[in-house]
């Protein structure tokens, strides 16, 4: 499957409800350490997109399979949010 570096934009559409997720201080305490935590995560990882391109072989498994629980773990959170929002409505 064709990936190039810019491709990962679109991820960019789960960061936006995972930081108004990691602001919101009310009864989510736990939820909101780990959406910032994991939107910390991600931003730092993506500073520099495309390491996967310039990463020797052992570094570059462990960084796409770090990314790969990240992106996973977001998903995560943002599924489990939505399931206890849709509970409430």
């Amino acid at each position: 499957m064709y990936h190039n570096w810019y491709d990962d934009l679109i991820l960019l559409p789960a960061l936006i409800p995972l930081y108004r997720l990691a602001r919101e201080r009310a009864d989510l305490v736990t939820a909101s350490r780990i959406a910032g935590i994991l939107l910390a995560v991600m931003l730092v990882l993506s500073l520099a997109p495309g390491g996967h391109y310039v990463l020797p072989e052992p570094v570059r498994s462990l960084y796409l399979a770090t990314l790969t629980l990240i992106w996973i773990s977001i998903m995560w959170v943002l599924a489990r949010q939505a399931r206890s929002v849709a509970a409430f409505t």
